[in-house]
């Protein structure tokens, strides 16, 4: 799983890759939302942040549900693996058409009192689920979570 593009600089390719991913969590009715960078920039900014490298989203559902989803996205020509120098986590790590997706299995309980529910918002036409308290779990992930970072401040160049 290498030769990934950040979602920021191909928005047109990443919606692609995470509208599927987001569908088909739907349609296997498995509980789903945007989390950390992806939420941030989906909330504050209304669409990626230039310096994220992925996209992010959490998932609430049993073993076999996951085991499912893991098989529907081989079958949709999703990569399936581990980042490169990474520690192994039970999140599954997916890429299709050069956009990395890190779906998230288990949050830390600091986190998961932000999952109470879902809310939607809507992103170029279509609604995208994001936890009930999204402020909230950006507070706690981020600090101060409503300034926004210049570009030229991006630690990775892009």
């Amino acid at each position: 799983m290498n030769g990934y593009i950040y979602p920021g600089t191909n928005p047109e390719k990443a919606d692609k890759v995470l509208f599927e991913v987001l569908d088909l969590c739907k349609k296997m009715k498995i509980e789903v939302y945007l989390i950390f960078g992806t939420l941030l920039g989906f909330y504050r900014d209304g669409g990626y942040l230039f310096n994220d490298n992925d996209i992010d989203i959490f998932i609430k559902c049993e073993k076999k549900e996951r085991e499912l989803l893991k098989k529907e996205l081989i079958k949709r020509k999703f990569e399936i693996g581990t980042i490169p120098g990474s520690l192994p986590t039970i999140n599954i790590h997916t890429i299709k058409d050069q956009i990395f997706i890190d779906i998230w299995i288990k949050m830390r309980l600091s986190l998961m009192k932000y999952y109470t529910g879902i809310k939607e918002i809507e992103y170029k036409g279509r609604m995208v689920p994001i936890p009930e308290d999204a402020e909230g779990f950006l507070e706690a992930s981020y600090g101060e979570w409503k300034k926004r970072i210049p570009k030229s401040a991006n630690p990775f160049g892009k």
